[in-house]
C-alpha cells in the first residue's frame, strides 16, 4: 500500500523513467540491444524507485514540508496513473477480443488468448505467440494471486475474486489487476 507521499510519487517516477522511457526507446531506435535492455525494465522501475526515495527523503525538514504539500498532488498524479493504465489495458482488451466476441468467432477468441503446446514445425511467429500467451498468463495469474494477500479479511478476497470474475472477461487482466491495485493504493 502506498501511504506515503513519496512512495506514490517513487512509483510514478520509476515507471516514467524504468518502463515508458526503455519501451519508447524500443520503438524509436528499433535495434536488438535496446530490446535486450529492456528485458531488464523491472529492475530499473525498482532501481529509479529507490534513487527517487533516497533523494526525496533525504532530509527530515523538507521530508516534512514536502509532505504537507505534495500529498494530495500525488495522490492525484498516482489515480490518473491508475486510470491511465486501466484505460490502456482495457482498451487493448477491448480492441482485440470484443470484435471477436460480437463475431461469436470462438476458435479465433480461443486461439488468439489461451495458450498450448506449439507443435515443433510451427511457424516461428506462431511459436512466439504461444510463448507470449504463457508469459502473460503465468505472470498476470501469479500477480493475482498476489494481490489477494492485500485482503484484510475473507470478505475483501471473496470481493475480489468476484471482481475478477467479472472484470477479466470485460476488461482484459490487466484491466482486473490496475482495478485491485487502484482499490488497494487509494
Amino acid at each position: 500500500m502506498l501511504s506515503e507521499p513519496a512512495e506514490a510519487e517513487a512509483l510514478i517516477f520509476g515507471l516514467a523513467i524504468g518502463a515508458v522511457l526503455p519501451s519508447v526507446a524500443i520503438v524509436v531506435l528499433n535495434d536488438p540491444f535496446t530490446t535486450w535492455v529492456w528485458q531488464f525494465y523491472p529492475v530499473c522501475v525498482a532501481l529509479a524507485r529507490a534513487v527517487y526515495v533516497l533523494f526525496r527523503t533525504s532530509g527530515a525538514i523538507q521530508e516534512e514540508k514536502a509532505n504537507e504539500k505534495a500529498g494530495p498532488h500525488s495522490q492525484k498524479a498516482l489515480r490518473a496513473l491508475y486510470i491511465a493504465c486501466f484505460l490502456i489495458a482495457s482498451l487493448t482488451h477491448i480492441r482485440f477480443t470484443w470484435s471477436l466476441l460480437l463475431k461469436s468467432d470462438w476458435k479465433m477468441l480461443a486461439d488468439f488468448l489461451i495458450p498450448v503446446r506449439a507443435s515443433k514445425g510451427a511457424h516461428p511467429s506462431r511459436q512466439t505467440h504461444n510463448f507470449l500467451k504463457w508469459d502473460y498468463a503465468l505472470g498476470y495469474g501469479s500477480l493475482s494471486m498476489a494481490l489477494l494477500w492485500s485482503a484484510r479479511n475473507f470478505g475483501q478476497v471473496v470481493r475480489m475474486l468476484l471482481w475478477y470474475a467479472i472484470a477479466i472477461p470485460a476488461f482484459g487482466m490487466g484491466g482486473a489487476v490496475m482495478g485491485i491495485l487502484a482499490w488497494r493504493d487509494l
